[in-house]
């Protein structure tokens, strides 16, 4: 089995939708996703990932099922140092490199700017429905592995949903901490992260995420569209 867990499209958060660029995407990303033996997309309740997923529900025949849990990690956070950055992925070097814990899987969850802004409370309730996602394709969560079950399926399941989302869904499939990954890693407007649960053994029901790829955007590439810099402290250069 395979999720593939996909960034928004470029978006104009002025109405929570996309820009025409972000349209362009939706579109290229559709003519990627229709070759993919997809049967069920799940979709964050935000206009940008729902305006993005509609050109790949249009060509698959699909209907999404909309869900809260898959909206964008809405609290913003407080550093001491830098109050002027109070988002969850604009915290400085100096800043969040100070603080042993925030690599550590379970103890970021600890810091103050983090529990006390509501943020791991959030993501604990989206992990815990994403495991509830998994455990409904026969694949239960038992520590750093899945248990496999008897009808499990192998297909293919699509989230719409957005930068710091779907980044944290990937730290929590990974067992590694969400504020390292949000700080280490970016994923661009469009891009595609594609994770295999798999099995290592045919007669042992156990499997592990595997994760394929990150951020990939070779599908803006293939129709020259450029790639965006949404999510980064400063455009892509050369």
């Amino acid at each position: 089995m395979r999720f593939i867990i996909i960034r928004h499209g470029d978006p104009d958060y002025t109405v929570d939708g996309l820009t025409e660029k972000g349209r362009r995407e939706a579109a290229l990303l559709s003519d990627r996703l229709a070759k993919e033996p997809i049967t069920a997309v799940y979709c964050s309740t935000m206009g940008r990932a729902m305006q993005t997923a509609q050109p790949t529900l249009d060509r698959l025949g699909l209907t999404a099922e909309y869900t809260d849990w898959l909206r964008e990690v809405p609290y913003p956070i407080s550093w001491e140092e830098y109050p002027e950055r109070p988002y969850w992925f604009a915290y400085p070097p100096r800043a969040w490199t100070k603080y042993p814990e925030i690599t550590d899987a379970e103890k970021w969850k600890t810091l103050p700017m983090f529990r006390d802004a509501g943020v791991a409370e959030y993501l604990e309730h989206v992990f815990a429905e994403f495991d509830v996602l998994t455990a409904k394709y026969g694949y239960v969560r038992n520590g750093m592995y899945y248990d496999i079950l008897p009808d499990a399926q192998d297909t293919v399941v699509a989230l719409f949903c957005h930068q710091g989302l779907g980044t944290a869904l990937l730290a929590h499939l990974m067992h590694v901490s969400v504020p390292l990954l949000w700080n280490t890693t970016m994923t661009p407007t469009a891009s595609v992260a594609t994770v295999l649960m798999e099995r290592f053994f045919s007669d042992d029901p156990v499997a592990v995420a595997r994760i394929l790829s990150i951020g990939d955007t070779s599908h803006l590439y293939a129709g020259n569209e450029p790639i965006s810099s949404r999510g980064l402290h400063h455009e892509i250069t050369p």
